[in-house]
């Protein structure tokens, strides 16, 4: 994880810092363009053209307070210190900072916030649609992943704080830090991609090699059925007539464009945009 501060020596601390300050730099950016493509597909799946509701407003706020955040979030990082390299070299005479960790705090803080908020955003929508409740619930899970980047940012300002109140061992900490750090980047990949899952899914499901490799999962799984029904296509729905019906059908957590906005553009407009909140 982190290494103790007292098993390095000055030279090893100052490489340790430096990667640090721009491994951080690099990762508030990061952070600020996933926020914004989560943001911008919201836009685009739950926003019907020409609709100017609540989700419209609330997810422009929130995209240009984590532009407005991040941005200059990562210039009072580069500008610290001062002099600038005496945030990674210790042995500069009369060099001053910030309150470094206590400016973490407060990008956490931030971080955890419009995660809890950006992770809500779509539940709203979503089951205002009208749809079944078990589609809803799907729909749901599926944009309910941003859970994972909230908890994330719960533990990093959990660690923040305990860096700040106590900072005898700067680098064992700052490792739980990054650790968690990069498990949040993961999360918010994760999240932008997660609405293309089953699209590509639908795509597959009629190529031959997926059916292959389908029916042999559930060939090992069926370990305990006469070997007569894994072979028989009228016994085994994979096989045989069931194969394009399969190829053609679409997941229950499909969530194009035309299924959540055109499909549904009465009930937002009438139900989610122009509603009580």
């Amino acid at each position: 994880m982190g290494v103790h501060q007292w098993d390095i020596t000055v030279k090893q601390l100052g490489n340790y810092l430096f990667y640090q300050y721009v491994g951080f730099i690099i990762w508030i950016i990061l952070t600020l363009l996933l926020k914004i493509a989560i943001l911008l597909q919201y836009l685009r799946i739950f926003v019907p053209d020409g609709i100017r509701g609540f989700t419209f407003w609330a997810s422009h706020i929130v995209l240009w307070a984590n532009v407005t955040y991040y941005t200059a979030f990562v210039f009072t990082f580069l500008f610290v210190c001062d002099p600038r390299p005496f945030f990674w070299d210790k042995t500069i005479a009369h060099g001053e900072c910030l309150d470094i960790f206590g400016i973490n705090i407060i990008g956490a803080v931030f971080c955890l916030v419009s995660d809890l908020i950006i992770l809500l955003l779509p539940q709203r929508v979503i089951f205002r649609l009208t749809l079944s409740r078990g589609r809803k619930l799907s729909l749901a899970f599926l944009f309910a992943v941003g859970i994972f980047a909230c908890i994330t940012s719960a533990v990093r300002l959990y660690y923040n704080v305990k860096l700040w109140k106590n900072q005898t061992d700067v680098t064992y900490q700052l490792g739980f830090i990054s650790l968690w750090g990069t498990v949040q980047l993961a999360a918010g990949f994760w999240i932008v991609c997660s609405p293309s899952i089953p699209k590509t899914i639908n795509h597959f499901r009629g190529k031959p090699w997926f059916l292959r490799v389908e029916t042999s999962l559930r060939s090992r799984l069926r370990k305990g059925h006469p070997k007569s029904e894994e072979g028989d296509p009228a016994q085994n729905p994979t096989i045989g007539g069931e194969r394009n019906q399969r190829a053609g059908r679409e997941v229950v957590t499909d969530i194009e464009f035309h299924e959540l906005v055109n499909k549904t553009e009465a009930s937002i407009t009438s139900r989610a945009d122009s509603g009580p909140v």
